[in-house]
């Protein structure tokens, strides 16, 4: 027995003296923490001046918030399980995950003067491995008597720094909006009415992508062919009048006879955002140049830029949008269908005002937005929209002539996608603006 204490004892010696060795090899023992760093805190617990600010706030809308939280409930469950994910195969380590997306969903948009419109969506995402697109979409009703587009995009193609984009839409609009050329501030106004238009669109873009998201640069080409013939409203669906009993048609270039354009176009994309659809910060800017050569009696120049910037105003969450827009058509006014003027009105360019109300030569927009949450996929939206439309640049600013609109909004999307967008605005009387936007929308499809 006492051999065996004797053993424990050196034993326990020499364990001693290899922790102090291993002590010295490692340095000197860091100091405890303060009291106030015990759980890993970096500074002292306490309640901030923003937070306590919102503390009111955050207590009244607690209620409603719940509420909220639960009617999206099913919106959250559908966003995680619309989509199957197909794995073709792992690849090497540090290799990009090969795997493709596949979803079919419902499009679905209003807007005020034209009704409802529904059809369906399909995507594969991700289809050569690195970020590849490709969708078709096809609906009808509202604005559409029928449309159906196919569009192919990558930022990356096949894993290259080859930006592509590739789209082809044909359309059947039953009954366009026509209401003059000019900023309708005449001595006598200008009539609403409406007209037919059968409208063919193929764009083929090519170009390099540089930098990494959140620091892109996107430089090309594009070729964008387009087709359309004109003619008396199809419908009874609105009480406005057909086009050539309020003006005379025959006057407006291209209607008569149709259009048929093509214009090469440069473009520069410099994208700094910090996502896709919930952004809190950075810039999307979008410049083009282009010309259409006189191949088929139309030929003119077109020029434009769109800029819109995010301001983080706290936290990510609450969001400051500012958005300015110019674009202008150059040439001979005979030389330039109705149709390819620049416009003003409906959800994207000019809020409170139905689309298209506006359209001449040149168009200037300005737009400002606050984005705040309401729940963690949805955000609400307090917006104000100026612009005007005019023969020449130096007109545009002639501030008294801007139209102004504003309104609210609700925005419910994802990180990188906005899944549906609803906004009701008063300028030219109440409008209301609702779509579904089931995929992402990264190209800089020209909406003409």
């Amino acid at each position: 027995m006492r051999v065996l204490k004797i053993g424990a004892t050196v034993l326990a010696i020499l364990a001693a003296m290899t922790d102090a060795r291993a002590a010295r090899a490692a340095g000197p023992e860091p100091a405890p923490p303060p009291p106030d760093q015990a759980r890993g805190w970096e500074t002292p617990p306490g309640t901030t001046p923003e937070e306590a600010a919102l503390a009111g706030p955050q207590v009244a809308l607690m209620a409603p918030r719940l509420v909220l939280t639960v009617t999206f409930l099913p919106i959250e469950g559908g966003l995680r399980v619309v989509s199957r994910r197909i794995a073709k195969g792992g690849g090497d380590a540090g290799e990009e995950d090969d795997v493709r997306t596949v979803a079919i969903l419902p499009h679905l948009s209003y807007l005020t003067g034209f009704g409802t419109t529904v059809g369906i969506a399909a995507r594969l995402q991700n289809l050569g491995g690195h970020g590849e697109e490709a969708a078709v979409t096809a609906g009808f009703g509202g604005r559409f008597a029928q449309f159906v587009e196919t569009s192919f995009l990558a930022d990356r193609a096949a894993g290259s720094q080859t930006w592509v984009e590739s789209r082809a839409r044909y359309e059947i609009r039953p009954q366009e909006i026509f209401r003059g050329i000019g900023d309708g501030t005449g001595t006598a106004p200008s009539p609403e009415s409406r007209f037919r238009e059968r409208r063919l669109t193929v764009l083929e873009r090519a170009g390099v992508t540089m930098g990494e998201p959140g620091r892109l640069t996107k430089i090309g080409g594009a070729a964008i062919f387009q087709s359309s013939s004109f003619g008396p409203k199809d419908d009874d669906f609105s009480a406005d009048p057909s086009i050539e009993t309020a003006y005379d048609a025959r006057a407006l270039r291209g209607f008569a006879g149709g259009a048929r354009t093509v214009e090469f176009q440069g473009n520069l994309v410099v994208d700094t955002r910090d996502a896709l659809a919930a952004t809190s910060r950075g810039l999307h800017a979008a410049a083009y140049a282009g010309v259409v050569p006189a191949l088929d009696h139309y030929g003119f120049g077109h020029v434009g830029l769109d800029v819109t910037g995010y301001v983080d105003l706290y936290k990510k969450t609450r969001v400051l949008v500012l958005r300015g827009a110019v674009e202008g058509v150059l040439g001979e006014d005979g030389d330039i269908p109705f149709t390819q003027l620049a416009r003003l009105g409906g959800p994207e360019q000019l809020r409170g005002y139905r689309l298209d109300r506006y359209r001449d030569r040149e168009s200037a927009l300005v737009s400002a937005e606050y984005r705040y949450p309401i729940h963690h996929v949805v955000a609400g939206a307090l917006f104000v929209d100026a612009g005007h439309v005019a023969h020449d640049p130096e007109a545009l600013t002639a501030l008294s002539r801007w139209r102004a609109g504003a309104g609210v909004g609700l925005r419910i999307r994802t990180t990188d996608t906005t899944i549906a967008s609803l906004d009701l605005a008063y300028g030219d009387g109440v409008q209301l603006f609702f779509s579904i936007f089931p995929f992402d929308s990264r190209a800089q499809w020209n909406k003409r």
